[in-house]
């Protein structure tokens, strides 16, 4: 019984070997899997997009975290402040670790005196409250980030 199955294979292995593949079978193989790929590459995409927003807000309420920590520990007024495309910690009168540029499509919509700069007094308090409302052009999705003057701390809507 098994030397017939093994027979079998062998005799379909060999026909199938002997004839071998057209370029054309190949093409239309590529074809059908190309068609049957294409929609999820879309939204691969569309998730990436919605995923860099997502990840520069995060990066901005953790960079305010930061400067908050370093305002009562440090128990120094410490700014974040926003240029442009980009944000950083000011200490002392200098920038604190980096300069965080955003993504390419992404800009700040809308920004209160709040944000203008922030300022973190050295119990943790905010100067003043206000938002930031972070847009992305391509999907055209926005988020806000608000932050609170009594309690120092930002939250993502």
């Amino acid at each position: 019984m098994k030397c017939q199955l093994l027979q079998v294979l062998e005799k379909y292995y060999n026909k199938i070997m002997k004839k071998g593949i057209s370029i054309l079978e190949i093409l239309i193989v590529i074809l059908i899997l190309s068609f049957l790929f294409s929609p999820t590459i879309f939204i691969i995409l569309k998730y990436h997009q919605s995923s860099i927003l997502k990840s520069t807000v995060e990066e901005i309420t953790s960079t305010l975290g930061l400067a908050r920590s370093l305002a009562i520990n440090e128990r120094k007024v410490v700014k974040v402040i926003f240029k442009g495309n980009k944000f950083f910690i000011e200490k002392d009168g200098k920038v604190y670790q980096k300069v965080y540029k955003f993504p390419e499509n992404i800009k700040i919509k809308e920004m209160t005196d709040g944000f203008k700069p922030v300022v973190f007094l050295p119990d943790g308090r905010a100067k003043q409250a206000g938002y930031i409302v972070i847009f992305e052009e391509n999907s055209k999705k926005e988020m806000k980030i608000v932050l609170y003057n009594l309690t120092g701390r930002c939250i993502a809507e």
